[in-house]
């Protein structure tokens, strides 16, 4: 994608300058992160047969705003052209929380009282169907859960705070993504992901950072880190060693500096099912950042919905004489029929069955 697109920012985050003007370029050469001792045509094949039905293709993207007339659906053909599952959304703008249909796709949304921050995640139609439940923390967090083999997968989206906000806002921002894990199970695939408005730098930390970030750490990307540690996460898109511009995420305006500020976390113990994390710079939907994506290995199950049983306007037996009166005869004729059984078990099943008919023809439902 042409990288003028992506001079303008509303984040106040200071890039580092590269060596290259323009890190899109990627001059330099690239090795592949792992080879393969098997025939080239055979390794890919067999990869394929492996990850074709299991793999999951999640994403998060700053958007800048979907309170635009026709936004909504240029992020819904950007997913179908990045092939994504699922899509994160930061900075969405929209007020209230709720769901709502975008095709086939499913989005769920957590805004506020303004049209500013709000968070958002798109699921399509396969992966809507393996929706548990999801609840709205606040107009920067939002959480949901889905029903997947061998545990569920639970996935936090965030907008943070940018580096201008007070430190109560900042502080509130973390007590919100701690109150999102608790509606997910401890033993469930916990991810976080979203623009964190962050620089964890270049530098490998621990089994948090890998060596392949971009720029400097700031004090934003320390506090990032020091979360990480705490609570056993690991920055997926800095373990990965892509093109330079499947590196940055967000383009400085004015001196065309690639960073990295927006992450897919994944727990340690769970690092060796994403396969690949990086970024997506050809997407566009007028936005300076770009998406980050993740291919996680896991099999997503469908929901068992309950069977919604009908409900009888019960009231009207108290109102409606003549109802009342026809009820009394089909029921009396009703156990007329079954007064010749002896068994227990069976009479009661007859019963039973006679009042579900009787209750079915006579008494409306409620609409």
């Amino acid at each position: 994608m042409d990288q003028d697109s992506f001079i303008e920012s509303v984040n106040n985050v200071k890039g580092i300058r590269e060596s290259e003007p323009n890190p899109s370029f990627g001059r330099n050469s690239h090795v592949q992160q792992v080879a393969s001792g098997r025939h080239s045509a055979s390794a890919r094949k067999l990869n394929k047969l492996n990850t074709r039905k299991n793999a999951l293709r999640i994403a998060t993207w700053n958007v800048r705003t979907l309170y635009q007339k026709g936004k909504i659906d240029n992020v819904n053909q950007e997913m179908d052209r990045m092939n994504l599952n699922i899509l994160g959304l930061a900075e969405v703008r929209w007020k209230g929380a709720g769901s709502i249909r975008i095709g086939k796709k499913t989005l769920i949304y957590s805004g506020g009282d303004k049209h500013e921050r709000g968070t958002g995640i798109l699921f399509d139609e396969l992966t809507a169907k393996s929706l548990k439940s999801w609840c709205p923390i606040s107009d920067r967090v939002v959480v949901a859960k889905l029903e997947a083999k061998p545990l569920n997968l639970g996935i936090i989206q965030v907008y943070a705070p940018t580096s201008e906000s007070e430190v109560e806002e900042v502080e509130k921002f973390n007590e919100e993504i701690e109150k999102a894990k608790s509606y997910l199970w401890s033993q469930d695939i916990k991810m976080v992901m979203g623009d964190f408005n962050a620089k964890v730098g270049d530098e490998r930390v621990d089994d948090v950072v890998g060596p392949r970030g971009t720029g400097k750490q700031n004090e934003r990307g320390n506090r990032l880190i020091e979360w990480c540690q705490m609570n056993d996460f690991t920055i997926t898109n800095t373990w990965f060693q892509n093109h330079p511009r499947r590196q940055w995420t967000w383009m400085s305006p004015g001196d065309r500096t690639g960073n990295k500020i927006d992450f897919i976390l994944i727990e340690k113990r769970f690092r060796n099912s994403v396969k690949t994390s990086k970024s997506l710079p050809r997407a566009d939907c007028n936005s300076d950042h770009v998406p980050v994506m993740c291919k996680l290995q896991i099999k997503l199950k469908k929901c068992k919905k309950a069977k919604i049983h009908p409900k009888f306007q019960m009231d009207l037996l108290k109102s409606d004489e003549e109802l009342r009166d026809r009820i009394n005869v089909a029921v009396k004729n009703k156990y007329e029929s079954i007064n010749n059984i002896t068994e227990v078990e069976e009479l009661w099943t007859k019963m039973k069955e006679s009042l579900d008919e009787v209750m079915h023809e006579h008494i409306p439902k409620k609409e």
